[in-house]
């Protein structure tokens, strides 16, 4: 592969060729509806539908790179093929369709009581739920010792060229591709819908495929009870993703990771938590 650099001499596993290449755009619809605190009372609630595409979503000369510019990366290193970058025109790594929250304060009715005990109570919370982000089946460094490794999936997804991120061939649609991940189905990318590039960038598309969603409700209930006019105390309990929902992570989607690809391992945010808290007003 050092017969086909751009320069002669050019060390490619230890030399680095930046570019100012890239290209983006962002379409989005944001909407909205607030009402202000009355009568006890206020919330606001939003949605976002939008779509973002680039060809890169890192900037190369960001603290991705690690210091390290010999070592792949999703900072310094194009996916597929480096010269032909509208190949790797896709879905954002930030991109998400849908993102709705909304989040309320309650101030809790007396009945007209004045009494320090029973007045001072509120409520509130907060709801999210949005898409999940993108994903690239790809090889991270799928580099060939020999020509027998070119039938290789992992191996041959661009391995002639040697490409930081190499894709291989996609043979089945994206549905029967990735499946949607459930808490007892965390094998979720069908290996056998893929194959060898034979050395070539393979026909996959960059973040062709997409993660699951991510929701979570919070929830918090307070007392406030004035001392005097200068003196307050609020006690307050709050509690963190009220349902404890599981909200997944993408799956491993290296093909050299030959312990965990294609599962989820991870998931986003923590289980539900609660919180005693207190607060004096001077």
């Amino acid at each position: 592969f050092e017969a086909r650099v751009p320069i002669l001499g050019f060390n490619v596993p230890a030399a680095l060729l930046l570019q100012s290449r890239g290209s983006s755009n962002y379409h989005g619809g944001q909407f909205s509806l607030t009402k202000r605190l009355s009568k006890g009372l206020q919330f606001n609630v939003a949605y976002t539908f939008s779509k973002s595409i680039d060809t890169m979503s890192t900037d190369p000369g960001s603290t991705a790179g690690s210091g390290k510019p010999d070592v792949p990366n999703s900072g310094f290193i194009a996916q597929g093929d480096s010269r032909n970058l509208e190949n790797n025109r896709g879905l954002s790594d930030f991109d998400r369709t849908h993102r709705f929250s909304t989040n309320f304060v309650w101030e809790i009715p007396t009945g007209g009581s004045k009494n320090r005990w029973i007045s001072g109570w509120s409520m509130s919370g907060f709801f999210q739920a949005q898409s999940g982000t993108p994903f690239t089946v790809f090889a991270s460094e799928p580099e060939i010792a020999n020509v027998s490794q070119l039938t290789s999936t992992t191996r041959g997804a661009g391995g002639i060229y040697r490409p930081g991120f190499g894709r291989p061939n996609i043979n089945c649609t994206a549905d029967q591709a990735v499946s949607n991940g459930g808490t007892n189905n965390l094998a979720v990318i069908n290996s056998s819908c893929f194959s060898s590039a034979f050395g070539q960038f393979g026909n996959l598309g960059r973040n062709t495929f997409r993660g699951s969603m991510q929701k979570r409700f919070d929830v918090s209930f307070a007392k406030n009870t004035r001392i005097n006019e200068r003196m307050s105390v609020e006690l307050g309990f709050d509690m963190f993703n009220v349902f404890n929902t599981v909200n997944l992570a993408n799956p491993n989607s290296d093909l050299q990771d030959s312990v965990d690809f294609g599962i989820i391992t991870n998931t986003v945010g923590g289980p539900r938590v609660g919180q005693i808290r207190a607060k004096f007003r001077f």
